[in-house]
């Protein structure tokens, strides 16, 4: 089994502590080639905000974790790509708003009979 380590800034996500209270819903991506994509795995390692990590340590053995996309669930079709540590919190601030107001005005439609 492979080893996947986090290279992202800070983070401590590493396959062999599945176990971990940190690691729960954690999942692993691998990096963009940077042969064939190099314009997005060059986005990826500045997401990472290390300046040791350059494009051209990224192998087909470097990982990042899902935590640092939006809503910390990896990649999706509307954020397809990391966040550096500042963009990501404001991004997962702001989403985390919106799901309260959005839980909000359905408890407010609840309790005025719009919803059954």
């Amino acid at each position: 089994m492979v080893v996947k380590h986090c290279v992202y800034n800070g983070c401590e996500s590493d396959s062999r502590y599945w176990d971990r209270d940190y690691m729960k819903g954690v999942c692993f991506i691998r990096f963009p080639n940077p042969s064939t994509h190099r314009q997005r795995c060059e986005k990826w390692v500045k997401a990472c905000d290390r300046p040791d990590l350059t494009i051209n340590a990224v192998t087909d053995k470097t990982y990042i974790c899902s935590k640092h996309f939006i809503g910390g669930n990896g990649p999706t079709k509307q954020s397809a790509d990391p966040l550096p540590p500042n963009q990501l919190l404001a991004a997962n601030q702001s989403a985390n708003q919106m799901f309260d107001i959005s839980l909000e005005l359905t408890e407010e439609q609840a309790r005025n009979g719009f919803l059954k």
